[in-house]
């Protein structure tokens, strides 16, 4: 009798359990924040100095949003958060993902400009210089192509070309003066 008590009510706790574990699950489900939300909480976390913090919200952001319409945004900014921590690499690296995965991201060319400022920063002006190049060729116009020019090389003003040199002997001749006739 009493082990049948027993069992009575590990069942009874047991479906308790599970039921209480479904409404906690279904709960949690409705608290996750919205895409926006995380997002923003990640942002608010840069503009605030805190770029751990901001760096683990938008790589959460990245996990569950690849493709949502914030990824750009997210990857920029995560750059920007290791670029603030002195992680020149890894905000290199950042960059380097942003412009292999949003090609067509309105960003583009200020991503493309950070690279280059970090690569001038790290010494290597060589490899910012074509960067440099595509932007001022890419997006004419812009801001960022305005700018960029400032760090190429001056184009070499056009010589003018010399006058040419007449010899002595084949200059024509000038009539010789005759003096006044009285």
């Amino acid at each position: 009798v009493f082990g049948r008590k027993l069992d009575d009510n590990s069942a009874d706790f047991t479906n308790k359990l599970s039921i209480f574990s479904e409404k906690f699950t279904r709960k949690m489900e409705e608290m996750k924040p919205t895409p926006t939300q995380l997002y923003g909480a990640a942002y608010t976390d840069y503009t605030t100095k805190n770029y751990d913090l901001a760096i683990e919200g938008f790589k959460e952001y990245l996990a569950e949003y690849s493709t949502g319409m914030l990824a750009p945004n997210a990857q920029y900014w995560m750059s920007i958060c290791y670029y603030e921590k002195g992680d020149m690499k890894s905000a290199l690296e950042q960059l380097d993902e942003f412009m292999h995965k949003f090609l067509e991201s309105p960003l583009m060319k200020s991503v493309m400009f950070k690279k280059a400022g970090i690569l001038v920063e790290t010494g290597e002006k060589e490899l910012a210089l074509p960067i440099y190049e595509n932007i001022a060729k890419d997006y004419p116009g812009t801001p960022e192509a305005s700018q960029a020019a400032e760090f190429l090389p001056k184009p070499e003003p056009a010589a003018e070309p010399e006058p040419k040199k007449v010899s002595p002997q084949a200059q024509p001749k000038q009539p010789k003066r005759q003096a006044p006739q009285k």
